[in-house]
Protein backbone atom coordinates (compact mmCIF):
# COMPACT_ATOMS: atom_id res chain seq x y z
CA UNK A 1 0.00 0.00 0.00
CA UNK A 2 1.66 3.47 -0.89
CA UNK A 3 2.20 6.12 1.75
CA UNK A 4 1.16 9.46 0.75
CA UNK A 5 2.67 12.81 2.80
CA UNK A 6 0.17 14.72 4.30
CA UNK A 7 0.43 17.96 4.50
CA UNK A 8 2.18 20.07 7.33
CA UNK A 9 -0.57 22.73 7.75
CA UNK A 10 -3.42 19.78 8.16
CA UNK A 11 -1.49 19.34 11.57
CA UNK A 12 -2.11 22.75 12.42
CA UNK A 13 -5.43 22.76 15.14
CA UNK A 14 -5.37 26.37 15.06
CA UNK A 15 -6.00 25.92 10.98
CA UNK A 16 -9.80 24.20 12.74
CA UNK A 17 -10.67 25.81 15.14
CA UNK A 18 -10.11 29.85 13.66
CA UNK A 19 -8.48 30.17 10.49
CA UNK A 20 -6.60 33.20 10.31
CA UNK A 21 -5.89 33.03 6.43
CA UNK A 22 -7.03 30.80 3.80
CA UNK A 23 -5.79 26.96 3.74
CA UNK A 24 -4.88 25.98 0.98
CA UNK A 25 -6.33 22.62 -0.36
CA UNK A 26 -4.14 19.73 0.15
CA UNK A 27 -2.88 17.88 -2.95
CA UNK A 28 -5.24 14.36 -2.05
CA UNK A 29 -4.55 10.93 -3.96
CA UNK A 30 -7.41 9.66 -5.34
CA UNK A 31 -10.15 8.24 -2.69
CA UNK A 32 -11.53 6.95 -5.61
CA UNK A 33 -12.97 3.78 -3.21
CA UNK A 34 -13.92 6.15 -0.53
CA UNK A 35 -15.29 9.03 -2.85
CA UNK A 36 -17.70 5.90 -4.93
CA UNK A 37 -18.45 4.72 -1.21
CA UNK A 38 -20.01 8.05 -0.09
CA UNK A 39 -21.78 8.80 -3.57
CA UNK A 40 -22.67 5.05 -3.33
CA UNK A 41 -24.30 5.46 0.07
CA UNK A 42 -25.84 9.49 0.32
CA UNK A 43 -27.15 9.18 -3.22
CA UNK A 44 -28.05 11.78 -5.90
CA UNK A 45 -31.98 11.26 -4.73
CA UNK A 46 -33.80 13.39 -6.57
CA UNK A 47 -32.78 14.09 -10.59
CA UNK A 48 -35.55 15.62 -12.47
CA UNK A 49 -36.38 14.82 -15.83
CA UNK A 50 -34.11 17.67 -17.44
CA UNK A 51 -30.83 16.47 -15.79
CA UNK A 52 -30.92 18.72 -12.72
CA UNK A 53 -30.87 17.58 -9.42
CA UNK A 54 -33.67 18.87 -6.81
CA UNK A 55 -33.14 19.40 -2.98
CA UNK A 56 -34.35 17.00 -0.81
CA UNK A 57 -34.97 15.81 3.40
CA UNK A 58 -32.77 13.03 4.03
CA UNK A 59 -33.79 10.59 6.59
CA UNK A 60 -32.33 12.90 9.38
CA UNK A 61 -34.89 15.03 8.16
CA UNK A 62 -32.38 18.13 6.99
CA UNK A 63 -32.10 20.01 3.58
CA UNK A 64 -29.72 18.08 1.10
CA UNK A 65 -29.08 18.51 -2.93
CA UNK A 66 -26.39 16.21 -4.99
CA UNK A 67 -24.50 14.18 -2.93
CA UNK A 68 -25.23 14.56 0.80
CA UNK A 69 -24.28 18.43 0.28
CA UNK A 70 -26.09 19.99 3.38
CA UNK A 71 -28.56 23.24 2.19
CA UNK A 72 -27.70 26.71 3.39
CA UNK A 73 -28.98 26.76 7.77
CA UNK A 74 -27.90 22.98 8.31
CA UNK A 75 -30.46 21.81 6.12
CA UNK A 76 -32.84 22.81 8.54
CA UNK A 77 -34.64 25.57 6.58
CA UNK A 78 -36.58 24.95 3.34
CA UNK A 79 -34.05 25.73 0.26
CA UNK A 80 -34.38 28.77 -1.91
CA UNK A 81 -33.18 27.38 -4.99
CA UNK A 82 -34.95 25.10 -6.86
CA UNK A 83 -32.17 23.20 -8.72
CA UNK A 84 -28.86 22.74 -9.46
CA UNK A 85 -26.70 20.73 -12.83
CA UNK A 86 -24.80 17.97 -12.21
CA UNK A 87 -21.51 19.66 -12.79
CA UNK A 88 -22.78 21.69 -9.75
CA UNK A 89 -23.15 18.75 -7.80
CA UNK A 90 -19.89 17.47 -8.78
CA UNK A 91 -18.16 20.38 -7.86
CA UNK A 92 -20.17 20.48 -4.13
CA UNK A 93 -18.80 17.33 -3.80
CA UNK A 94 -15.31 17.68 -4.32
CA UNK A 95 -15.68 20.72 -2.45
CA UNK A 96 -17.39 18.97 0.67
CA UNK A 97 -14.94 15.38 0.29
CA UNK A 98 -11.75 18.33 0.45
CA UNK A 99 -12.95 19.52 3.46
CA UNK A 100 -14.30 16.75 5.53
CA UNK A 101 -11.04 15.34 4.84
CA UNK A 102 -8.84 18.46 5.76
CA UNK A 103 -10.89 18.13 9.07
CA UNK A 104 -10.55 14.88 9.70
CA UNK A 105 -6.56 14.79 9.01
CA UNK A 106 -6.75 17.58 11.72
CA UNK A 107 -8.74 15.72 14.37
CA UNK A 108 -6.10 12.52 14.10
CA UNK A 109 -3.51 15.17 14.66
CA UNK A 110 -4.54 17.02 17.43
CA UNK A 111 -6.19 13.87 19.27
CA UNK A 112 -2.64 11.95 18.89
CA UNK A 113 -1.06 15.49 19.85
CA UNK A 114 -3.80 15.36 23.25
CA UNK A 115 -3.29 11.82 23.71
CA UNK A 116 0.71 12.18 23.87
CA UNK A 117 0.99 9.69 20.69
CA UNK A 118 2.84 9.97 17.18
CA UNK A 119 0.67 10.34 14.45
CA UNK A 120 -0.62 7.21 12.54
CA UNK A 121 0.93 6.06 9.81
CA UNK A 122 -0.88 7.07 6.50
CA UNK A 123 -2.64 4.47 4.83
CA UNK A 124 -5.59 5.53 2.51
CA UNK A 125 -8.12 2.50 2.93
CA UNK A 126 -8.25 4.33 6.66
CA UNK A 127 -8.18 7.53 5.69
CA UNK A 128 -10.61 7.01 3.38
CA UNK A 129 -12.91 4.78 5.47
CA UNK A 130 -12.60 7.64 7.97
CA UNK A 131 -13.20 10.93 5.36
CA UNK A 132 -16.98 8.90 4.53
CA UNK A 133 -17.51 8.13 8.24
CA UNK A 134 -17.27 12.50 8.78
CA UNK A 135 -18.88 13.26 5.77
CA UNK A 136 -21.78 11.31 7.13
CA UNK A 137 -21.82 11.67 10.83
CA UNK A 138 -20.11 15.33 11.10
CA UNK A 139 -16.89 16.38 12.30
CA UNK A 140 -18.39 17.16 16.01
CA UNK A 141 -19.44 13.29 16.35
CA UNK A 142 -16.55 12.14 14.92
CA UNK A 143 -13.85 14.14 17.19
CA UNK A 144 -15.54 13.22 20.07
CA UNK A 145 -15.55 9.32 19.20
CA UNK A 146 -13.58 5.87 20.46
CA UNK A 147 -13.16 5.39 16.72
CA UNK A 148 -10.88 8.28 16.80
CA UNK A 149 -9.29 7.63 20.04
CA UNK A 150 -8.70 3.47 19.16
CA UNK A 151 -7.32 4.51 15.80
CA UNK A 152 -4.55 7.17 17.25
CA UNK A 153 -4.04 4.66 20.11
CA UNK A 154 -3.19 1.78 16.80
CA UNK A 155 -5.81 -0.27 17.63
CA UNK A 156 -6.66 -0.98 13.94
CA UNK A 157 -9.31 -4.05 14.05
CA UNK A 158 -10.91 -2.29 17.32
CA UNK A 159 -11.17 1.09 15.54
CA UNK A 160 -12.53 -1.11 12.51
CA UNK A 161 -15.48 -2.45 15.03
CA UNK A 162 -16.58 1.09 15.97
CA UNK A 163 -18.12 2.04 12.53
CA UNK A 164 -20.89 -0.49 13.28
CA UNK A 165 -21.88 1.53 16.36
CA UNK A 166 -23.04 4.26 14.18
CA UNK A 167 -26.16 3.16 12.40
CA UNK A 168 -28.67 5.14 14.04
CA UNK A 169 -30.46 8.49 12.99
CA UNK A 170 -33.51 10.16 14.95
CA UNK A 171 -33.24 7.66 17.19
CA UNK A 172 -33.88 4.81 15.16
CA UNK A 173 -31.07 1.86 13.67
CA UNK A 174 -31.53 2.64 10.20
CA UNK A 175 -30.67 -0.17 7.25
CA UNK A 176 -28.95 1.68 4.84
CA UNK A 177 -26.64 2.90 7.58
CA UNK A 178 -25.79 -0.56 9.19
CA UNK A 179 -25.16 -1.39 5.11
CA UNK A 180 -22.53 1.42 4.79
CA UNK A 181 -21.14 1.36 8.06
CA UNK A 182 -19.97 -2.36 7.20
CA UNK A 183 -18.97 -0.91 3.96
CA UNK A 184 -16.52 2.02 5.84
CA UNK A 185 -15.51 -0.78 8.13
CA UNK A 186 -14.13 -3.09 5.27
CA UNK A 187 -12.50 -0.56 3.44
CA UNK A 188 -10.82 0.89 6.94
CA UNK A 189 -9.69 -2.80 7.24
CA UNK A 190 -8.55 -3.59 3.65
CA UNK A 191 -10.89 -6.66 3.06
Amino acid sequence: MPRYKIPSYAYRTRAYKRPRHKVRKAKLPQYIKAKALIKRWEGCAKILPDGHIAPYKCPAGKWTIGWGHLMEGGGKVKPKIKSITIKQAEELFESDFQKHFNQMLVAVNATARRRGRKRPPVRETHLGAMASFVFNVGMGNFSKSTLLRLYVDGRYDEAGEQFLRWKYAGGRVLKGLVLRRQAERRLFLGK
